[in-house]
């Protein structure tokens, strides 16, 4: 392992991260700016802040323009948006404001998503619980009124 890992933080890296988005979305090197995001995302699945993604969305707000990585921000909101609103950071001239509309189309497909999850899982289920009519040797069907 070397010395700069060990010693560098999240935050350093997301930090280091977003000014390396910011630069790449200004030069329009659109690669280098879809790296950067998925580093972002990937450093917060593995070690999730709440007080560490505000911070970061304020400025990332602030510094990039990249869409994607604003979007992909407004998915990992989306996704730990019980814990966001218990910190009341969706409220007005809040930090998070901004994104609170991305942040609800995301949250009202991943409540979609389940809804067809569930239809689904009910249709397999009246599929197995329907017993097929059993007939005679005679072929008529036997009835167990």
């Amino acid at each position: 392992m070397n010395a700069v890992c060990s010693t560098t933080t999240d935050t350093d890296l997301l930090l280091y991260h977003l000014s390396v988005n910011s630069i790449a979305d200004y030069y329009g090197v659109k690669d280098l700016a879809v790296l950067s995001a998925s580093r972002v995302y990937c450093l917060f699945r593995n070690a999730w802040s709440a007080d560490v993604f505000l911070d970061f969305v304020e400025k990332a707000e602030s510094q990039s323009g990249d869409r994607s990585l604003h979007d992909g921000l407004a998915q990992l909101a989306a996704r730990h948006a019980q814990e966001l609103i218990r910190k009341d950071c969706f409220a007005r001239g809040k930090v998070a404001n901004n994104m609170a509309a991305e942040v609800l189309k995301v949250v009202i497909k991943l409540l979609d998503d389940r809804e067809d999850e569930v239809r689904g899982l009910k249709g397999e289920l009246r599929g197995a619980s329907t017993v097929t009519p059993r007939r005679s040797i005679f072929g008529e069907r036997l009835s167990f009124n």
